[in-house]
């Protein structure tokens, strides 16, 4: 975070350079520490990723996809012409990096190629417009549907601070109808504070869970209203209902000190290396992306919150990610393992 310009720039074309000298026939082992330099730069200091598109489009690298982001023009165009080959090979992973740079240019090839498939698709699971997911947007019938928020915040651990913008885990007094394990706000937030305006919450969100079912289900819903009412209503498999969350492991997770930044921060700063909670920004799935139906209206929910579990209790793997739907005042939580 405190490197001057000319040391990242120093360090990017460190980074092209051993990208372009990548073996042809690497496994991901070799990719990793130019990887993971890069992945340091974008949540740190939010680089241009231009001259490493260009050095990976070149080297057939496409994983992380955020190494697109800002790439050119020129290699926009390259990998939509590998993309419209019909045996293109790659397609699965080039849909997700070209969802990174999300133009008119690319949304109009994957609208195209909804449309018109060709024999590629076959080969993969699902269509352009989940893999437009991937860089945070969508579309249907009636249009594109942004996803994510560009603004982002990090919540830093403040035993000092008295900020109650937002909080983490404060305990209900009320159990879960099918664990009975105690629940919890997972999430407190006033809308009102003008850090958090770009969510378009006018008012205070309560996103209430179960901490033993919400891990075991992406059918956990919550409907609210912006004076902190809110209800859960969860639905896991039998197998999983018999509670195992401890007393003590409630009571770490609900007394965490985590507050609001003062300021803004990258677009991508949970991608960083140290675990933190972020409002907005570009999630970091451990997983494959996922943006969640509203089950009222249909529509793709926008993703506002991540929360790695280890921030908030010992021992403990994985995130718990939160997508609303404003018009419809719906929240849904889901987690996914590491």
């Amino acid at each position: 975070m405190s490197m001057s310009k000319s040391a990242i720039a120093v360090k990017i074309a460190d980074i092209v350079k051993r990208i372009e000298e990548l073996p042809d026939d690497r496994d991901y082992s070799s990719e990793v520490d130019a990887i993971v330099d890069f992945q340091m730069l974008l949540a740190y200091q939010d680089i241009n990723t231009e001259k490493i598109a260009k050095a990976a489009y070149e080297n057939k690298l496409y994983s992380p996809y955020s190494i697109y982001r800002n790439a050119s023009p020129d290699v926009r165009d390259g990998l939509i012409a590998e993309l419209l080959k019909p045996d293109c090979d790659e397609a699965g992973n080039i849909q997700a990096c070209l969802a990174q740079i999300g133009d008119k240019m690319v949304q109009a090839v994957f609208i195209k190629l909804e449309e018109s498939p060709l024999p590629w698709r076959e080969n993969l699971y699902v269509n352009p417009s989940v893999y437009a997911e991937a860089g945070g947007w969508s579309f249907d019938e009636s249009g594109n549907q942004t996803l994510v928020h560009e603004t982002c915040y990090a919540l830093n651990d403040n035993a000092k601070s008295s900020d109650k913008a937002v909080s983490i885990g404060e305990k209900r007094d009320e159990y879960c109808s099918v664990c009975g394990c105690q629940m919890m706000d997972i999430l407190t937030l006033d809308g009102r504070d003008e850090r958090l305006a770009f969510l378009g919450i006018n008012g205070l969100l309560k996103i209430p869970i179960c901490p033993w079912c919400c891990c075991f289900t992406d059918d956990n819903v919550i409907r609210y209203q912006l004076d902190g009412i809110s209800t859960y209503t969860g639905n896991i498999a039998p197998c999983f209902k018999e509670n195992k969350m401890r007393a003590e492991d409630i009571d770490k997770m609900t007394k965490n000190t985590y507050v609001l930044d003062g300021e803004p921060t990258n677009a991508f700063r949970s991608h960083g290396e140290f675990s933190v909670p972020t409002i907005g920004g570009m999630p970091n799935w451990i997983q494959d992306w996922i943006y969640l139906n509203c089950p009222d209206c249909g529509k793709k929910m926008t993703y506002i919150m991540s929360i790695p579990w280890d921030c908030i209790a010992d021992g403990f793997e994985g995130t718990l990610y939160i997508e609303i739907c404003i018009d419809c005042q719906v929240a849904r939580v889901f987690h996914q393992q590491t």
